[in-house]
Order: C-alpha cells, then structure tokens, then sequence
C-alpha cells in the first residue's frame, strides 16, 4: 500500500505529465497545420481542396483549445515554483525545460552542463521539494 507521501508524489508526476503531454501535442497539431497548408497552398487546384481547407480549420480550432488549457497549465506550474523557497534555481531549471518546455533528459543535460544521472538527481530532489 503506498503511503500518503508516495500518492502525493505520484499525484503530482501526473500533473507535471500531463502538462509536458500537452506541449508536445500542441507541437506535433502546428507541424500537422504546416504540411496541410502546403499541401492546401500548392496545389489549391487540387480536387480535395475543400476538404484540405476543413481539416485546416479542425487543426487550427484544436490547436487553439490545447494551446489555451496548455498555457492555463503552465502558468500555474510556474507560479507555484516561483512560490517555493526551498527550490533552487537548477532545480526549477530542471522542471521548467522538462515540463514547460517539454525537453528531452539529455538535452536538458547538455543545456546545464551536467550529467543525464544528475540531472535526474536534482529532478528527484526538485519533485519531493514540490509534493511538500
């Protein structure tokens, strides 16, 4: 049975995956619009042009819906970062590449001049500092 503590902790990885989720779908909606606008600008002679356009518009309107429960999401993680004081500016570095900017560990790694295992050290370190 896991205690509290553990469901706390549990509880708050799915938040912060769950925010790191919506940053890479609204990525991967503004890439899907970028081919169909090429393929809808190129060849607007083609014979599906209408149905192009339609599935422009369905993208677009998803990736404003997304884009704006994305930016609600993210403006509170970092408000309760800037909130926490026991929180170091690595530390908060970690979580703000990994979750708002939806990073890779090795980018991550590379950016801050550590290695991948410390920086899942200070991860770790930051996530029981957060579930406080």
């Amino acid at each position: 049975m896991q205690s509290l503590k553990e469901r706390s902790r549990n509880l708050k990885r799915d938040e912060l995956v769950r925010l790191r989720g919506l940053k890479t779908r609204v990525d991967k909606l503004e890439d899907k619009l970028a081919v169909i606008d090429n393929i809808v600008y190129e060849n607007y002679k083609a014979y599906n042009f209408l149905e192009k356009l339609e599935e422009k518009k369905a993208i677009e309107n998803n990736i404003n819906e997304r884009a704006l429960e994305y930016k609600k999401i993210n403006k509170q993680f970092l408000e309760k970062l800037e909130k926490l004081k026991d929180l170091n500016e690595i530390e908060k570095s970690v979580l703000i590449k990994r979750y708002s900017e939806s990073k890779r560990w090795q980018k991550i790694a590379d950016e801050l001049f550590y290695s991948v295992a410390h920086v899942h050290r200070l991860h770790d370190k930051a996530i029981d500092i957060l579930c406080k």
